[in-house]
């Protein structure tokens, strides 16, 4: 095996006194959240406030939160990078970034009450962003393996970690701009070997429907077609049949 010598390229190395980011990009999801003017919509939601007169606004917790993870973090410790970025806090006008306990506390805030009441109405504002017409959803569920001690992970069905801890998540798929519209996390003693229309199973339908019916009527000229399996098919009819549902097509 040879190897074939290159010569070494100078580059240029030079110190500058001016502050510098090697996230500069994120300067257009600023503009994007401009834009939309997301910010001020958030600030209509009923977000968890914080206990502290020198606490985070709710929006600046999730937009913040937002930037961690365009940014690469994929937990709460990631976060903190962010906060020895001064230019990046400029750009988005804050004096500093909260820590990882800021949002563990904000997020852990979050009761599925809460969930219900926030999450619908933010859905329905971002589809009406994007101009979605027609739209297509799929309801299935899927097997999603734990490692460790996670809330409400269980031994039980797992095809490809037999053994290991899992979650059985129920979940809403809008095939059209391929975004998740919904997803509940569940244990495994109400997954596959249980009857599918379990309470957490009817909650999830009932209220995806509902809130998926409101997307459709808020465009005239919309159409609404959801797909589902054999598990989900029962459930899905139940709600079909309740006064004032709308009509449907079975295929």
């Amino acid at each position: 095996m040879s190897f074939k010598l290159t010569q070494m390229v100078n580059l240029p190395i030079e110190y500058s006194d001016k502050q510098v980011t090697p996230y500069g990009g994120m300067s257009l999801m600023k503009r994007f959240i401009d834009q939309t003017g997301m910010r001020s919509f958030l600030s209509q939601l009923d977000l968890p406030k914080p206990g502290s007169n020198r606490g985070y606004h709710p929006e600046q917790v999730i937009e913040s939160f937002w930037l961690s993870i365009w940014t690469g973090a994929s937990c709460y410790i990631h976060c903190d990078w962010l906060r020895y970025d001064t230019v990046l806090q400029s750009i988005f006008s804050w004096d500093q970034m909260p820590s990882q306990s800021t949002y563990s506390r904000f997020f852990g805030k979050f009761s599925q009450k809460r969930n219900t009441e926030v999450f619908p109405v933010l859905q329905n504002w971002f589809f009406n962003q994007i101009g979605v017409d027609n739209i297509t959803v799929d309801f299935d569920s899927t097997v999603i393996t734990r490692y460790g001690d996670q809330e409400g992970s269980t031994k039980g069905y797992n095809p490809n970690k037999r053994g290991r801890n899992s979650h059985h998540p129920l979940m809403a798929f809008v095939g059209q701009t391929r975004l998740v519209a919904n997803a509940w996390l569940r244990p495994y003693y109400t997954g596959r070997l249980t009857p599918v229309a379990t309470t957490p199973t009817r909650a999830f339908v009932s209220t995806e429907t509902a809130h998926l019916f409101r997307v459709a009527a808020s465009a005239p000229d919309s159409t609404l077609e959801i797909k589902v399996t054999d598990r989900f098919a029962n459930v899905y009819l139940e709600q079909m049949e309740r006064p004032k549902a709308f009509g449907y097509l079975m295929s």
